[in-house]
């Protein structure tokens, strides 16, 4: 109980915190007769049956992975500043850090550049974990600073020696090489 009433507390922060900005909520659809083409993101499908009796013969249809596709339709036919909280699902992301089926926050303000961008995300990270402001450094200074590697310099297998001995786990099913190949996602 204690968990559901402060979901609903940061659900209502949320919507303070981009109602009071001008953005509009929007919904999009959850299910889509197309699907994500990103190489790490696997989305669940959905058979549309016509005939209950017979549920394993009809359309497929893709629960999205994320609002992202609806969300930038709604941009491209004029909304300027939308956000949603969307349910989302992802297969194969079951895990201590993974569920197939979560809540995301997306946004969208047309004519943001990047630091509108991270401005906003920094006011939006404050009001919503009340830590005062965000210290704004680089990705490399981070790496830098809290793991002292350099990720412009460091190779794939460094990098994955250093998550290692800091805990960190490869997504399951990887096998040494394709994880050294996972954590080399994190100079892209």
């Amino acid at each position: 109980l204690a968990n559901l009433k402060l979901r609903a507390r940061l659900l209502r922060r949320v919507r303070e915190f981009f109602d009071g900005r001008g953005f509009l909520e929007v919904e999009t659809p959850v299910l889509s007769a197309d699907t994500v083409v990103d190489r790490h993101l696997d989305p669940l499908s959905v058979t549309l049956f016509d005939d209950p009796r017979e549920p394993a013969a009809g359309r497929t249809l893709w629960l999205q992975t994320s609002p992202e596709f609806g969300m930038k339709r709604l941009l491209a036919a004029g909304a300027t500043a939308i956000y949603q909280i969307a349910r989302v699902f992802r297969g194969g992301e079951r895990g201590t850090w993974h569920n197939p089926e979560f809540t995301m926050v997306e946004w969208y303000r047309a004519g943001d550049g990047m630091q509108e961008g991270i401005q906003l995300l920094a006011d939006f990270a404050d009001q919503l974990l009340e830590m005062g402001a965000a210290e704004r450094i680089s990705y490399r200074q981070a790496f830098l600073t809290h793991a002292q590697i350099d990720p412009l310099t460091a190779s794939g297998a460094e990098l994955a020696d250093l998550a290692r001995r800091r805990g960190l786990a490869c997504p399951p099913g990887l096998d040494v090489a394709d994880c050294d190949a996972w954590l080399d996602l994190l100079l892209v």
